[in-house]
């Protein structure tokens, strides 16, 4: 009697201590975890600046033409006032949003190459 209570308390010891060890292995601590990383691509403020430019020099060749774009100057003053607020992507969609609205002029040499 005494071997069988002495080999209870041995399984009923090792039952318990088991019962504590494997829960503690199956976590794994969250520095050994990766997580997803999302970046996005943020044009530079020279890059912001020069399509803006490049939007204001087509809106001057444009009006110059006898064409007015009230939506392409919406578009434009909005990337200006977005730059000004350091959102330079939505700066930038918004001078392509103009760029769009412009349109193709035929024969039309950009402002920088005009000769005289």
């Amino acid at each position: 009697m005494r071997v069988v209570r002495t080999s209870a308390s041995i399984v009923a010891a090792i039952a318990i201590a088991g019962a504590a060890v494997v829960p503690a292995w199956s976590f794994d601590p969250p520095a050994g975890q990766m997580q997803e990383v999302t970046a996005e691509v943020v044009p530079t403020q020279d890059q912001v600046l020069w399509q803006l430019f490049e939007l204001h020099l087509h809106l001057q060749a444009a009006e110059r033409h006898a064409f007015y774009s009230p939506k392409a100057e919406h578009e434009y003053f909005a990337a200006e006032r977005m730059y000004d607020f350091g959102h330079y992507d939505e700066a930038v969609a918004h001078a392509e949003k103009g760029e769009a609205t412009l349109p193709e002029t035929p024969n039309l040499i950009a402002p920088l190459r005009v000769s005289r």
